[in-house]
């Protein structure tokens, strides 16, 4: 059995996860719509709502855009959208990066333009250390 430790830095901005997804309302069956709730053909409902990610988001990849979806491994309905940072658990391994926060910062908030999801004051500089046994 062996430890294993890495640290993560993320320079962006904290969401909960479903701050991503919108409702969307679709038909819930392929029958004639009627004013009913459920079909009398089928017996499903006529409307059903799904989450779906907002544009941008791809949940599979995390990714939002151009910027990495960073989940947190202790709150799990966490996620943190930016530049993300990892290091195995060397101490010479550095990484040097051409941008500053004030750019990301910039650059996150043009791509959020028009979602109403940024907030100054959940963009910082986060960081994780990820252990495993």
């Amino acid at each position: 059995m062996g430890y294993n430790a890495y640290a993560c830095v993320v320079v962006g901005l904290q969401l909960k996860e479903r701050q991503l997804y919108h409702d969307v309302s679709r038909r819930g069956c392929d029958h004639r719509e009627t004013s009913f709730a459920y079909c009398p053909g089928c017996g499903k409902a006529t409307r059903e709502t799904y989450s779906d990610p907002i544009e941008g988001y791809e949940p599979d990849d995390l990714r939002f855009k151009d910027f990495d979806a960073v989940m947190s491994g202790q709150e799990s309905d966490t996620i943190y959208i930016g530049r993300e940072l990892c290091r195995l658990g060397s101490r010479d391994d550095a990484q040097r990066v051409s941008w500053t926060p004030e750019d990301v910062a910039a650059e996150l908030q043009c791509a959020l333009r028009g979602t109403g999801l940024w907030a100054p004051e959940k963009f910082s500089v986060w960081v994780f250390l990820y252990e495993s046994y």
